[in-house]
């Protein structure tokens, strides 16, 4: 195997190094003052994790770090090895059983200190293969995740960002449901989402828009948090204002919950719960509404798919 096959394809160069890799780098330092910065940051934990909140990785720590200079073998030894990227499937299989979409957003990030741009190792590598490029991947069955059985109870979707890509599957699976069903009884459908500017942001607003208009989704409200053509405001805002309907589809109608996105937003959006349940006069104490939630998740009714 090459150099250049290791540090591609098995060794994760772009994440920041551990105390060990630093104190092996500070072993390697032929300045002093390299030196003692890399052993002070190996050792020093509040001060390491100062330092790495700005994600430097390692052509950073060699650019700042400059009479570093460490034996290949050396650095493989500390380096971290690549993990697996993990994204919700965006499709149903039951309209395409031998293809499958996913929602990545690619992600670069411009490091001021460092004067460097960061890329998402996964997003942009997916973006930048050529069509008929051979990917190693698995499919992870999750059996929490889904619609529930009974198509008349309400359905509650709430996301931001690319938390939007397992929600595509629900409705493009409920469309389906639809469009063959004789009878059947369908519960409300409804997405609340949160993106920065309609314009850059917005994922599958056309296709949302023409589900409202079939009435396959009952509705769908937006949050935008940077667009300065709108208020700005954040999902479980939102949530908050149709605190009335919520309340009913929950707790009168028993309907589900999903939640999808980064765990800041599960926390956020429980805390809308509780101040929604908090207001309205079923519920006598915290404790009455902490159990309520709980019975939520227990029953398989509060769902979430959270990332960091």
């Amino acid at each position: 195997m090459s150099i250049r096959q290791a540090l591609t394809q098995y060794f994760d160069i772009t994440k920041p190094l551990s105390q060990q890799a630093l104190k092996m780098l500070a072993s390697q330092a032929l300045n002093e003052k390299d030196r003692e910065r890399l052993e002070f940051l190996a050792t020093d934990w509040k001060s390491y994790e100062t330092w790495k909140a700005d994600y430097p990785n390692l052509v950073d720590v060699l650019k700042t770090f400059f009479s570093v200079n460490p034996d290949i073998n050396t650095l493989l030894a500390v380096l971290p090895h690549m993990k697996s990227r993990f994204y919700s499937i965006s499709s149903s299989k039951k309209n395409a059983s031998s293809e499958l979409d996913i929602t990545i957003g690619v992600y670069q990030y411009k490091s001021e200190v460092y004067d460097s741009v960061h890329y998402g190792v996964c997003s942009n590598f997916l973006e930048q293969a050529p069509l008929g490029t051979i990917i190693p991947a698995e499919i992870i069955q999750g059996n929490k995740f889904t619609m529930p059985e009974d198509s008349s109870a309400p359905v509650i979707m709430i996301c931001t960002g690319c938390g939007i890509a397992p929600f595509r599957s629900f409705w493009t699976e409920r469309d389906r449901e639809i469009q063959n069903s004789i009878g059947n009884k369908f519960g409300d459908f409804i997405l609340f989402y949160g993106c920065r500017e309609k314009k850059k942001d917005f994922l599958y607003m056309n296709e949302l828009e023409s589900l409202r208009e079939r009435q396959i989704l009952t509705e769908f409200y937006v949050a935008y948090s940077r667009d300065p053509n709108f208020p700005k405001e954040y999902v479980q805002e939102k949530i908050s204002q149709h605190s009335d309907k919520i309340f009913e589809l929950i707790v009168s109608q028993k309907g589900h919950v999903y939640v999808c996105g980064r765990k800041i937003l599960a926390n956020e959006v429980i805390d809308s719960f509780r101040m929604i349940f908090r207001n309205k006069s079923l519920f006598k104490s915290n404790d009455q509404i902490e159990a309520y939630i709980q019975e939520m998740k227990t029953n398989n009714r509060y769902h979430e798919d959270l990332f960091n």
